[in-house]
């Protein structure tokens, strides 16, 4: 079953690229578009530690490297799902769903990786190494577990990313149209693009326990550079599976009422 989702994914990315190659105008103002948020977020924090030496302990050498995380699972939801949820609920609209759930595989699989971007992957590349190499500033050394940390956290952060986008982009089978609560979801995302320590205790608890935003660069940032513990990334790794199970059963249970359109 693995072997075979993998050969429809890597079947999928093939057929991406290609069609990406034939608007290359379009790739490099994508890419152009990612490295002006990643120097809009860079300059944020370098204006803000021009005047302070440390912020709750943090220096800039460690908000580099939550920066990095974060730069790094944002670099993995636009290569692979970012987009093809965005249009959900047009697909929705427009009965593609019911060419979906026609299909022999996972129509949430289909429908969340149906499009994919990989000309992306240079940003992942620039993205990895500059999260490395603020490592080896901070730090002083480079481990190897300490890199497999990383890659663990890109799929923990990405799993939880995904599930909770993926269940507010399919109540648009229900609702028809999701868009509002589209900008809900970016309103929560974007206090994942803060520390958790620029919140108030109850509000960075909730970030951790109740939504857990806070996973997606805050955590994996405290654990590689040794703030917490390794059961971090257990804890970290039990949400993800958690969260995709959960995604898998919210869209067999709201797949039950959809209508189709041909109905």
């Amino acid at each position: 079953m693995v072997t075979h989702y993998w050969r429809i994914l890597v079947t999928l990315m093939k057929t991406s690229f290609i069609a990406e190659l034939e608007f290359r105008a379009n790739i490099a103002l994508k890419i152009f578009n990612d490295f002006i948020w990643y120097f809009v977020q860079i300059a944020v924090f370098e204006v803000l530690y021009s005047h302070t030496s440390q912020i709750s302990g943090w220096n800039i050498g460690k908000i580099k490297v939550f920066l990095g995380c974060l730069f790094l699972a944002d670099t993995i939801n636009m290569i692979f799902y970012h987009e093809n949820l965005e249009q959900l609920s047009e697909r929705v609209r427009k009965g593609d769903l019911d060419l979906m759930l026609a299909k022999p595989v996972s129509s949430q699989f289909m429908l969340s990786f149906y499009r994919l971007h990989p000309s992306y992957i240079l940003n992942f590349i620039i993205c990895f190494t500059w999260l490395l190499y603020s490592l080896y500033q901070e730090l002083g050394s480079l481990e190897l577990f300490t890199i497999f940390k990383v890659l663990l956290f890109v799929f923990c952060s990405n799993a939880i990313m995904y599930s909770l986008r993926f269940m507010v982009a399919s109540t648009a089978i229900v609702m028809g149209r999701a868009e509002n609560l589209a900008q809900l979801w970016y309103s929560l995302f974007r206090m994942s693009l803060r520390p958790d320590f620029v919140y108030p205790p109850w509000l960075r608890y909730t970030l951790l326990f109740v939504l857990p935003l806070g996973f997606i660069a805050s955590v994996p940032a405290h654990v590689v550079l040794g703030v917490r513990s390794d059961y971090w990334l257990l804890g970290a790794l039990g949400l993800a599976f958690v969260f995709l199970a959960f995604s898998s059963l919210f869209w067999q249970w709201i797949v039950k009422r959809y209508s189709s359109v041909s109905s």
